[in-house]
């Protein structure tokens, strides 16, 4: 709320504050940009999650053990084998997938997923060597 009494107390504050210092020679800074009554929003920080290697590694797990049910591609093992030969497999359905995104069947996205969640399993198993 605005209050005029307030305003005319506070320059004549100021004003006296200004003379006092040209009597003593000195300069007269003021620093009131009248920004000290707003408040700032702060935005919130995101907490970040802290995962360890074992964490990830279960759950990939569990989610490896969701898809057994109703699987499109074979089971594989992917922790004892070299990068290039995932590739072999994820290469083709990425191909696949990219010619038509929209019109992919269920079963070429649950491939995929299917031999993402493969490589993740072994990005941890990497990770926690």
């Amino acid at each position: 709320e605005f209050n005029l009494q307030m305003l005319v107390k506070k320059v004549e504050a100021k004003e006296e504050k200004r003379l006092e210092a040209e009597e003593k020679g000195e300069e007269y800074e003021d620093s009131d940009d009248g920004m000290h009554e707003v408040a700032k929003k702060r935005g919130k920080k995101k907490k970040k999650l802290n995962l360890t290697v074992e964490q990830l590694q279960e759950r990939v797990a569990v989610l490896i053990q969701n898809t057994m049910a109703n699987r499109a591609t074979m089971k594989k093992d992917y922790t004892l084998l070299d990068g290039n030969f995932i590739t072999k497999d994820i290469d083709p359905l990425i191909a696949d997938y990219e010619k038509d995104p929209a019109g992919a069947s269920d079963v070429l996205r649950r491939s995929l997923y299917e031999t993402v969640l493969g490589l993740l399993e072994k990005g941890t198993s990497l990770m926690g060597q």
